[in-house]
């Protein structure tokens, strides 16, 4: 079942992101409403061994209902309410969950959202899939990787739409905050709403900078060996062969080893690969052929397609 309920959070994301989707935050708080119930209704099923289903059916007249194959079919699966009560989650899961089960069941009358209720579901849907993460880690060893959810909304005017805020709108607003104020003091690990900045780029034009860098506060993105050798498949030997091809003048010499550790320092020419984690072993050089050859293109004579050799303005000579 909890595959199954990360399947429904998969889902409810991607909804969720894409912003050409008509009324995405109350299609994004079914489907999440959908991926918590299925979790929780998992762990009241792990609680009590795994196998007993009737712990998650509802009882009629005091015991589990029963009968022939029909009506076990149609036999209806405690409440959300029931199954957060047997599960016993904290409280600011608790809260959290029950701010979007409001948007939920608000879901078909709500209309088109102003963008203060937008940003307060983005707010609880951000904590709401936080906490399922570390929960489905912690009832279930199972380490979910999803994306985060994508602020689409606030980042500009364009998305901004003229609309008139229904009292449904502005009651449902006022409970959310309520809510999320009334648990801002409590100091409970698990958050019942995250706040979302946004910081925009006026010079942004296409391309960002990225580094290596040991801050706790950076984006980590992990590469694999597979991504690693795809992108430096070349070996030491490798640029030495292209370099005898290429130039008339290419010697391995004390210029060359110099030249090259310049290059090792280059992350877009080479790369490190090492067996352990702190790279105390030797390991092995990786490179970029193109991207070598480019450095060293300024440093030796190119020889032409002919044979002949090419001076560095573009002669050539027999």
């Amino acid at each position: 079942m909890c595959a199954t309920a990360v399947s429904a959070l998969l889902a409810a994301i991607e909804i969720y992101n894409k912003p050409i989707v008509q009324h995405r935050e109350q299609t994004f708080s079914i489907l999440l409403i959908n991926a918590w119930e299925i979790l929780l209704k998992a762990r009241v099923l792990q609680k009590a061994g795994g196998d007993r289903l009737e712990v998650i059916y509802r009882s009629q007249g005091g015991s589990p209902r029963s009968g022939t194959q029909n009506e076990a079919s149609r036999r209806r699966t405690i409440s959300l309410g029931s199954a957060i009560d047997k599960t016993c989650v904290p409280s600011g899961v608790r809260r959290g969950i029950e701010g979007i089960q409001m948007v939920r069941d608000e879901a078909t009358h709500l209309g088109v959202l102003n963008p203060e209720l937008r940003q307060m579901i983005l707010r609880y849907g951000a904590a709401a899939v936080r906490n399922f993460v570390e929960l489905a880690r912690e009832w279930f060893q199972v380490d979910v990787r999803i994306p985060y959810l994508l602020p689409v909304g606030f980042l500009g005017s364009a998305e901004v739409v003229e609309t008139s805020v229904s009292g449904k709108q502005r009651d449902l607003l006022r409970q959310l905050t309520a809510i999320a104020t009334s648990a801002a003091g409590d100091g409970i690990d698990y958050p019942v709403v995250l706040s979302v900045d946004i910081q925009l780029n006026p010079i942004f034009k296409g391309g960002q900078r990225a580094e290596v860098t040991g801050s706790a506060d950076a984006l980590k993105l992990r590469v694999s060996d597979d991504e690693v050798f795809d992108q430096f498949p070349n070996s030491y030997q490798d640029i030495l062969s292209e370099c005898k091809r290429r130039y008339a003048d290419f010697k391995q010499n004390a210029e060359f080893n110099e030249t090259m550790k310049e290059i090792k320092q280059d992350e877009m020419c080479a790369q490190r690969r090492t067996l352990r984690r702190d790279r105390s072993d030797p390991g092995k050089w990786l490179y970029d052929l193109r991207a070598v050859v480019v450095r060293l293109d300024g440093t030796y004579t190119l020889r032409s397609a002919s044979g002949a050799v090419r001076d560095k303005s573009g002669g050539s000579s027999a």
